[in-house]
């Protein structure tokens, strides 16, 4: 047995029986004695069949230290195995005994960087369960007896002096009384982590370093370096890098002056454009208006003379997603041939940079406005509106598009081939394509597109992913506005908005106007308000069909709209067109503004 303990470098062995007895050991004085405490607990584990390496501690033997001298309480640890019989069953344990100041210590050494790194293993209270590499420094600073034969394994703690002693300063406070460092205090606690900011070390040194706590063994391990040979290659790295960024900046700072030039002289021309009131073939006459992506104009073709609204993406906005949206809107509207939608003319983009569409030009008022001249509007008229509109939708929603922004301000009343009462839906600028991957990233993800007041509980909760029925449940939106003059919900805040959209149950609407509503308009209404998209109609073109079923007192024909425009509506003949102010109301088409604002998807 001796001769294999020799043969593998193992100072020594122990063999302990299930009662926790000695059978066997290379010292005659522990035969036949029971283990207990710590010894104990650790050979409870090898005899339940797990082998393991206890932590270092102080043996009650006597042994012979490095030197060849017979001590007592020297460092000592076991690697142990349990002995099984024939039949796998454990009968006893072996440990073999290793002196951590050597075989323990040198794992650790191996990992040890630069002339201040050092990885060592401590205990619970931060005791240091291998041999530091600074013993001679630590007996110069007082943190290890100054004797031929003392070691800082299960000697040194691991404690925070308050100062850096390397320097010549001395800590005020006691050893004992002392805190451990930050990382033996982050260990001890079970957390495994890293610092390369800086801490104080157990000589008050600033280190960085990493550590890990290992429960099985009950010790922990940490791997330190001094702060300022850490960091040695990353302050000549820092200097270069600080003089490339300089030269960069300046290399940038000319980039952004003849940046900064050339728009200022394109603005320059884009002005002149605007003051000279000429756009390609298109006279610009009087601004009238200002939308979510541009500001429109009345103006006329130069050869036609035909009125015509013409709308200019703002310069200031001038970035690639804005043109791609800008030319997207156009793209998709004059794709769209029904009567009820805005009309495109033309599209274009003037040498000095001016995007431009022409359009129909509108004289009117749009629903907003009617309901805030005039109160709100009756169910045979409100049916007759909402005809219109859904039958400009059902188109739109056949090809795959999304309008996304449906709200009074963008459904414009005008007159058109004699018939009064003409609705024509307006500003696409939000417009989706439900199977185009691409135009659907033109939006930003997470961002809710569309108006507050009229939003569709799942375009606020999951705006990526909206469907034509977002739309369906802004016509009801619509309705319900048109019928009782508020809103379905209000709030002081966008965000209560949006929640009572979600959460909340609609005011019934006869409560709301005073007087009973026809009960199958009502109950399409609130098909269309609800919180489910599987509860509304399929599309548009679905809702048509249903609104055309409602039986509804009363009627709205072509000749009583005829008279009520001539009673509450000027002549467009006799009326001069107004000068867009901010918050003014005009009754020539103003494409109202559309809301983008982010709010988190849920």
């Amino acid at each position: 047995m001796k001769g294999a303990i020799a043969k593998g470098d193992y100072a020594g062995f122990f063999i302990v029986s299930p009662s926790d007895t000695v059978l066997a050991c290379d010292q005659s004085a522990p035969v036949g004695q029971k283990l207990d405490g710590f010894r104990a607990e650790f050979y409870h584990g090898i005899l339940a069949g797990k082998a393991s390496v206890s932590k270092p501690y102080r043996s009650t033997l006597i042994l012979t230290d490095a030197k060849g001298k017979q001590r007592t309480n020297l460092p000592t640890m076991f690697a142990a195995a349990p002995i099984t019989d024939a039949g796998g069953k454990v009968i006893a344990a072996l440990g073999l005994r290793i002196a951590p100041e050597k075989e323990f210590t040198r794992v650790f050494e191996v990992s040890q960087a630069g002339r201040s790194g050092e990885t060592y293993a401590f205990d619970q209270k931060g005791l240091l369960l291998t041999q530091s590499r600074f013993d001679d420094d630590l007996k110069q600073l007082g943190l290890l007896a100054d004797a031929e034969d003392s070691a800082s394994i299960l000697t040194v703690e691991i404690r925070d002096p308050g100062v850096d002693m390397t320097t010549g300063e001395r800590p005020t406070v006691r050893r004992s009384e002392q805190p451990l460092t930050r990382m033996a205090a982050s260990a001890t606690s079970g957390e495994s982590g890293h610092d390369a900011d800086g801490y104080r070390g157990f000589r008050g040194a600033p280190r960085a370093g990493a550590w890990r706590w290992l429960p099985e063994y009950e010790l922990g391990v940490a791997s330190e370096i001094q702060i300022s040979e850490a960091f040695a290659p990353v302050q000549i790295l820092r200097r270069a890098f600080w003089t490339m960024m300089i030269l960069l900046g300046l290399a940038a700072a000319g980039i952004d002056i003849a940046m900064w030039y050339m728009a200022e002289q394109q603005k320059v021309l884009q002005e002149a454009t605007l003051a000279a009131g000429q756009l390609g073939q298109y006279k610009l006459d009087v601004k009238i208006g200002s939308g979510g992506m541009g500001t429109v104009y009345r103006g006329h073709h130069a050869m036609l003379r035909r009125p015509t609204a013409i709308k200019l993406l703002d310069p200031v906005r001038m970035t690639e997603l804005a043109v791609a949206r800008f030319e997207r809107e156009v793209q998709f509207t004059s794709a769209l041939t029904h009567p009820n939608t805005i009309a495109i003319y033309d599209f274009g983009r003037m040498p000095d940079g001016i995007f431009y569409y022409a359009m129909e030009f509108l004289e009117g008022m749009n629903l907003e406005d009617l309901v805030a001249r005039h109160g709100a509007v009756d169910e045979a008229r409100t049916v007759f509106l909402l005809q219109q509109v859904c039958g400009a939708l059902a188109e739109a929603h056949a090809g795959g598009l999304v309008h996304r922004d449906i709200k009074p301000g963008n459904i414009f009343l005008t007159t058109r081939g004699g018939l009064s009462d003409f609705v024509k839906v307006l500003d696409f600028g939000l417009v989706k394509s439900t199977d185009s991957a691409e135009n659907a990233n033109l939006t930003s993800t997470g961002t809710v597109a569309g108006t507050p007041l009229y939003l569709s509980p799942e375009a606020i909760e999951r705006p990526v992913s909206v469907d034509v029925r977002a739309d369906v449940y802004a016509v009801g939106a619509v309705a319900y506005f048109l019928l009782t003059g508020a809103p379905v919900f209000s709030g002081d805040s966008i965000m209560e908005i949006c929640l009572k959209h979600i959460q909340a149950v609609p005011k019934p609407m006869g409560e709301r106007r005073g007087r009973p509503l026809s009960p199958k308009l009502e109950a399409w209404i609130g098909s269309c308000l609800a919180k489910s998209p599987d509860d509304r109609p399929l599309n548009a073109g679905a809702m048509l069909a249903e609104l055309e079923a409602c039986e509804i007192p009363g009627s709205w024909t072509s000749a009583q709209a005829a008279k009520w425009w001539q009673e509450n509506v000027t002549s467009p003949a006799e009326k001069k067109p107004p000068a867009f102010e901010p918050g003014a109301t005009t009754d020539v088409a103003p494409f109202g503004a559309t809301a983008a604002f982010d709010m988190p998807a849920k």
